[in-house]
């Protein structure tokens, strides 16, 4: 009896201090941290088991981020439930951060440079004759993922104070000191920094610089930060999640691959299993940016955290209903200040470039406007392409209520020097130089000088503009052009001097045009200008010598009211996938002309025909590129002109003078009688098979149908036939491989006429010629 009463007081003597323990657990709730890996798009996951946990009310009370853990770890931290945060990780804005591109709708096409052919460009400080850098401070542009993530931040580190720990769940983010070679934890200041330091990994995106120090990617140090959840947080418990890659061993790794190898420096990824539980996801077979497969991603994270709930459970006690968690989210959101700015302050330039940035973003708003007026003036500053960063910064006033918008610019060197051309298999290759001063500033003055050096084609172009300070973005400018064309009976192989040119038509215009932004997408320009050309060219039924005197020769003198409108919002002049873009052109030609007749042997010469001409033409050019998804784009093409001007009678010159058609670089080859008219209607489909994000391969179908086609009567004068008589077809099949410095094509053409055509080339560069005149 007596060691039964002995057994049991030895029993209690252990179970009591037990049971205490489990009391005093159960009277205070475990606290449950979450650390998340570093590992780019693999860390969408991470979402998945976010979401995984929340339906099986396990806690979340801490979390500590590095890179893409950050980001998902910062916008928890910000009140966003997991659908909110797939939802902003799919949306375009996120994509186009993550790219370095603009949303072609906030382009301010007013200010974006006309396309030119240049390769490679040299920006220049006058002063003290040196260049800028070459080679860009990272592959994307940080400028649209500066503004998106102050856009999505900055209203929390507002409502927190600075001081991550007032946040829906505290936080801590990490990223790596370069300046002083460390690991940097944030856990209070500007929540926008904390992220977009934490996920700037090198040569990708641009450093955050903070202090004097240069801060990238928090991986480089510590992806893994299980280390900052136990010393800032002292958790019960940790639920670790990690996403980063284990696949080193690579036989053709990308650059993003080899980056990531050389960059990150081996570290430690565990978790001691008397800390917590460990959840490793093997994502190896994902890139580092391959953001759009978020939702193939995201549910493999959810499923894998579904997979390990009932393990979790036993080491986490405690519970915290979803429906709690959504009814605080909803509670810590009320309290979000909304985001206006009441004030703006701009740095980082010379004191004129830094009121005129200022100018941008109060000229239509002048008092107070919110988030969706800063980021159309943000990319209107962009869209001046003299900025090599913009760097913007949400100071909250608690007084007021208001934010201040600070921007630290860096502004390009006036002086721009570009170097280019286009080299095909044909004739057409040339080499393209200019020179240009850009200023950002009220009332400045920018130009260039433009010169095209081929054997097919030559030209010069001194182009001035005049910037004008009113409420709506206005200039004046001045245009000289001048530009030469040779055209051959067939196609040439490379470059042949030994070739008489079939045809050489000359073109000398200045123009003097006022422009104004009607939107942010559209021009309206009015011009008048004087022009002078001079075609050469030889019959089409005799064979050629080498004596200018056989050929013929009209020389036009011409005066020229116009008006033009153009909208655009594609997202590439020379190979677009999607966008949209509107052209038309208006105009009153006055024309003296002075035809002249060759004087070959054994044929009889026509008369010269000299005289006046007035006529009115109206073009419009269409162009629509619609997504069919992520491998197939569909292009729609219309080009229309209808135009009084009369014909020559010789029918030599009136094809000669006649308006082209010319849908892709390769038509220029050879000149085609058959795609020429006063008055045409053209209509083209171009469908495009994008094999990934540089190699594309499109057909393109076009239509050409002449209002009334230009006959040869039979004493070889002009004439006009029937209306809608006579269609042509032009066909080509092409793919391009987009490079940083260019594009390389290889192409196959077909035309219903003359001769039943094919044509077969390849081409790099960018095929960009100087304006003409009398079309868009």
């Amino acid at each position: 009896m007596k060691g039964n009463r002995l057994i049991i007081i030895l029993a209690l003597a252990l179970i009591v201090p037990a049971l205490g323990s489990y009391v005093s657990a159960a009277g205070r709730q475990q606290r449950v941290g979450l650390v998340l890996s570093g590992g780019g798009a693999r860390g969408i996951a991470e979402i998945g088991v976010i979401q995984a946990l929340e339906e099986n009310n396990i806690p979340i009370d801490y979390i500590t981020g590095t890179s893409i853990g950050a980001i998902v770890g910062g916008l928890y931290a910000a009140g966003y439930s997991p659908a909110e945060m797939m939802e902003l990780i799919k949306s375009k804005m996120f994509m186009e951060a993550s790219t370095g591109s603009i949303d072609p709708r906030y382009r301010y096409q007013f200010f974006k440079p006309e396309p030119k052919p240049a390769l490679l460009n040299l920006n220049m400080s006058p002063e003290k004759l040196s260049f800028s850098p070459i080679l860009p401070s990272s592959l994307i542009s940080p400028m649209p993922m500066n503004f998106s993530f102050m856009a999505i931040f900055a209203r929390y580190t507002a409502q927190c104070g600075g001081d991550f720990d007032k946040l829906f769940v505290p936080l801590r983010t990490v990223a790596s000191d370069m300046t002083n070679k460390c690991a940097k934890v944030w856990s209070n200041g500007q929540l926008t920094d904390a992220v977009r330091s934490s996920m700037s990994f090198p040569v990708v995106f641009k450093p955050v610089t903070y202090n004097g120090t240069l801060l990238y990617d928090g991986g480089i140090f510590n992806n893994f930060p299980v280390d900052v959840m136990k010393k800032d947080f002292h958790p019960d418990i940790i639920i670790g999640v990690d996403i980063h890659s284990t696949d080193t061993i690579k036989h053709f790794p990308d650059v993003l691959q080899q980056m990531d190898m050389l960059v990150i420096r081996p570290q430690s990824y565990d978790l001691d299993a008397g800390d917590g539980i460990k959840l490793r996801i093997n994502l190896n077979k994902y890139s580092l940016l391959d953001f759009e497969k978020a939702d193939e991603i995201y549910d493999i994270g959810y499923r894998h955290g579904l997979a390990m709930v009932d393990s979790i459970k036993k080491r986490v006690t405690s519970r915290r209903p979803a429906s709690q968690v959504a009814a605080r989210r909803e509670q810590f959101k009320e309290a979000t200040p909304r985001a206006y700015f009441d004030s703006v302050r701009v740095t980082g330039g010379t004191p004129m470039q830094n009121e005129y940035i200022r100018y941008l973003f109060t000229a239509e708003h002048p008092d107070t406007f919110g988030l969706q007026s800063a980021l159309e003036s943000y990319t209107m500053a962009v869209s001046t392409s003299r900025l090599n960063d913009l760097e913007p910064e949400a100071v909250y006033d608690r007084n007021s209520g208001r934010f201040s918008l600070q921007l630290r610019a860096s502004v390009k060197n006036p002086v721009d020097i570009g170097i280019g051309g286009f080299v095909t298999s044909s004739a057409n290759s040339m080499l393209f130089l200019s020179l240009g001063y850009n200023s950002l500033s009220h009332k400045a003055i920018n130009t260039s000088i433009n010169g095209w050096i081929g054997q097919s084609y030559m030209a010069g172009m001194l182009d001035t503009r005049l910037m004008l300070r009113r409420r709506h973005v206005s200039a004046l400018g001045l245009e000289a052009v001048v530009w030469r064309q040779k055209f051959y009976e067939n196609d040439k192989l490379f470059y042949q001097d030994d070739a008489p040119a079939f045809i050489t038509d000359l073109e000398a215009f200045t123009r003097l045009k006022y422009s104004r932004a009607t939107s942010r997408q559209s021009i309206f320009s009015l011009g008048i200008a004087y022009g002078h050309t001079d075609d050469r060219f030889y019959n089409n039924d005799e064979s050629i010598v080498n004596s200018e005197t056989d050929r013929n020769k009209t020389i036009r003198d011409l005066g020229q009211v116009s008006s033009r409108w153009t909208y655009s919002t594609l997202d590439d002049n020379s190979l677009p996938l999607e966008g949209r873009y509107i052209g038309v052109l208006g105009q009153g030609v006055w024309e003296r002309y002075d035809f002249t007749p060759g004087a070959p042997m054994g044929r009889i010469v026509n008369a010269q025909q000299k005289g006046h001409d007035k006529w009115l033409q109206l073009e419009v050019k269409y162009l629509d590129y619609m997504s069919l998804g992520s491998k197939w784009s569909l292009g729609l093409e219309s080009d229309i002109i209808v135009s009084t001007r009369h014909l020559l009678d010789d029918y030599n010159a009136a094809i000669v003078n006649a308006a082209s058609f010319n849908p892709t670089a390769a038509s220029y080859n050879v000149f085609n009688p058959q795609l020429r008219a006063n008055s045409f209607i053209t209509a083209g489909l171009v469908p495009v098979y994008k094999f990934n994000d540089r190699l594309t391969s499109r057909l393109a179908v076009h239509g050409f149908i002449p209002m009334r086609p230009i006959h040869q009567d039979s004493d070889g004068t002009a004439c006009y036939g029937r209306w809608f008589s006579r269609a042509s077809l032009y066909s080509e099949l092409s793919a391009s491989l987009k490079l940083p410095f260019g594009n390389l094509t290889a192409y196959g053409s077909y035309q219903t006429s003359p001769g039943n055509r094919w044509g077969v080339g390849i081409s790099f560069g960018y095929f960009i010629l100087a304006p003409r005149m009398t079309r868009l």
